[in-house]
């Protein structure tokens, strides 16, 4: 299969390599020496349930602990979501991230497309809203657009969000390079976890903290 996520540094072997989006300070210090005082524990199988890691992280973002699933990089956990809900019809966002098509092409699920275009500065506008209808199951947003860099309007995205809540469609926003915009508080959507059971979220470390997969 083509490549097409970039990254592949082990085919092509370059120099320096801009097709991965990762933290150019690379891998902090102290991640690195608990890599490396990880392996006296090689023996031992790992925590299935991830259990430090879910009590840290539910404290640092304020989400409760059983609202939190832990994969293999985002790009796993977007995989496994669309295997276990097997939507037959979704909504995407054009230019964007390649492994939403792919994710979905792998069920055969119908997908549609609203297109990003120059006179709008490849931005979403409210008539997004106009494309959300009662056949479809899921749609995937990236904010920031990955790899356009636009965001969505706060305001914008709890339209969206309140539409998708009342016409039973699974509402799926990456918000991976969120931590890199100067008001990524106002671009977050886990406050709205509480009240929207059709909303997935998904964070990453390896853009931001240098954590490939």
């Amino acid at each position: 299969m083509e490549n097409i996520h970039g990254g592949d540094i082990y085919k092509y072997q370059p120099q320096y390599d801009f097709s991965a989006n990762i933290n150019p300070l690379g891998t902090h210090e102290a991640i690195l020496q608990a890599a490396r005082d990880s392996l006296l524990d090689i023996a031992s199988y790992p925590d299935v349930r991830c259990g430090r890691l879910r009590s840290a992280l539910s404290l640092k973002i304020s989400v409760p602990e059983e609202y939190l699933y832990f994969g293999n990089g985002a790009a796993d956990v977007l995989f496994t979501l669309v295997l276990a809900r097997k939507p037959k019809s979704a909504l995407l966002i054009s230019p964007t991230f390649a492994e939403y098509e792919q994710a979905l092409h792998s069920i055969d699920c119908d997908i549609r497309y609203f297109q990003l275009n120059a006179t709008t500065g490849f931005t979403i506008t409210e008539n997004y809203l106009t494309f959300l209808t009662p056949d479809l199951d899921m749609i995937i947003l990236c904010n920031p657009n990955n790899p356009v860099g636009n965001t969505i309007s706060h305001e914008l995205l709890l339209q969206i969000l309140r539409r998708c809540l009342e016409l039973n469609i699974t509402m799926v926003v990456d918000e991976c390079f969120n931590d890199f915009l100067d008001n990524r508080e106002y671009h977050q959507l886990t406050k709205e976890l509480d009240e929207h059971n059709n909303l997935v979220i998904f964070r990453a470390f390896t853009k931001l903290y240098a954590l490939a997969g």
